[in-house]
């Protein structure tokens, strides 16, 4: 004899099917964002590697990753720009700014200097050159920092990342110079497995 489906058993089986899809979807996003945490933990790991490594093959007392926005544009003078410290790291004697260092309105000093950094990429400045009392000036002079070396990580349209290596050194050396390169390059390779 066969048996008719009613209606009843169709909506059981159907709501089943919803229940197991439902079921199944759920596992898949929670595997994927563990894939995702998991991933974001090992970036951020290989940061704070780099970091130790950078502080102890050169004079480096002060490491940073920040980042500048002012709404998916370059640098430019006259637009409102941001700027916020990522990662830090630095040696003994050297504070820490990165609570405070969060989502600063910055001078057009500092914006310039953004500017150079787009265009070259890397540069080395001495904080009794920049401008005096501009903002970044400042911010050198109170931890006694007297050489800076800055490099480009990534710009992604939204927002632009670079390091910042500093001393209380009167400057850098060939071989420092070539330690903060090869830590920057490992950074963009973090910074560009992100997405």
């Amino acid at each position: 004899m066969i048996k008719r489906m009613t209606w009843i058993d169709f909506l059981n089986s159907a709501g089943a099917v919803v229940l197991i899809t439902t079921v199944s979807n759920a596992i898949v996003k929670a595997m994927d964002k563990k894939r995702t945490y998991q991933k974001t933990l090992a970036g951020i790991s290989s940061i704070y590697d780099t970091f130790n490594r950078v502080i102890d093959d050169s004079a480096a007392h002060r490491v940073l990753i920040l980042k500048s926005s002012n709404g998916g544009s370059r640098p430019t003078i006259g637009n409102n720009l941001y700027v916020s410290v990522l990662h830090e790291m630095s040696t003994p004697g050297v504070g820490q700014i990165k609570s405070q260092y969060q989502a600063i309105h910055i001078d057009e000093t500092y914006i310039r200097l953004l500017q150079r950094l787009t265009e070259k990429r890397e540069i080395e400045l001495k904080v009794s050159e920049m401008e005096k009392g501009s903002f970044l000036r400042l911010t050198y002079e109170k931890e006694l920092l007297k050489s800076v070396y800055m490099l480009e990580i990534k710009g992604d349209g939204d927002n632009y990342y670079f390091g910042s290596f500093s001393t209380q050194a009167e400057e850098f050396t060939d071989n420092d110079r070539l330690a903060f390169r090869l830590a920057i390059d490992r950074l963009r390779k973090i910074f560009a497995n992100e997405k």
